[in-house]
């Protein structure tokens, strides 16, 4: 979105618990904000009256957004495989993800949105690039960490591995800054997690 001619990124789900590392993240970076909140949010005090942010206070399934060409960010999960590539499942996880799935909506929901970035949208439209980041176990820490970045997962259900909130945030917020790095991940399902 344009702000007096600079470049504003746009973040939904920005009260959330990850949304708001998102947030700051990106304005530790000197980027300006748009983030979106329900009414009712809570949010941290420091926003209200930030030079960078621009609060938006809607429910975002009454709002229409034009964009000539936008950078899509997902948190996802660990959970979601990434059907383009072989990220092969043991039987005892596809049966416990079966009832996850069935049990927890939230984590359908995460698989719909990224199939929908998949098959709908593809790795190569012109108006809508995305990248999808999974996390594993997420963790509170006040401060960044080294982490690390891996196409497929390198851990099981049953064994997991952790990632930080704040690290995540920080990731979205390079992929949203760092042309370089955007360029890597660009239609990719990146899986991050704590060094």
């Amino acid at each position: 979105m344009l702000n007096g001619g600079l470049m504003a990124t746009l973040v939904v789900g920005a009260s959330g618990a990850t949304g708001k590392q998102l947030v700051e993240q990106l304005l530790l970076m000197g980027q300006h904000v748009k983030p979106i909140v329900r009414p009712s949010a809570n949010i941290p005090n420091s926003w209200n009256n930030h030079e960078k942010i621009t609060i938006i206070k809607a429910n975002l399934s009454g709002m229409t957004l034009e964009e000539k060409a936008i950078k899509f960010v997902l948190m996802n999960t660990v959970g979601y495989r990434n059907r383009d590539l072989n990220e092969p499942i043991s039987l005892g996880q596809k049966i416990v993800i079966s009832i996850i799935r069935a049990l927890v909506p939230p984590h359908s929901d995460n698989e719909a949105a990224a199939e929908f970035l998949r098959l709908n949208i593809g790795q190569k439209n012109a108006k809508i690039q995305w990248v999808v980041v999974r996390p594993d176990t997420l963790i509170n820490q006040n401060s960044t960490t080294d982490y690390n970045l891996h196409v497929s997962p390198t851990t099981t259900l049953f064994k997991p591995g952790k990632t930080s909130r704040i690290n995540v945030g920080n990731f979205m917020a390079r992929l949203i800054s760092e042309d370089g790095l955007w360029e890597e991940w660009k239609g990719k399902m990146p899986v991050i997690y704590n060094a």
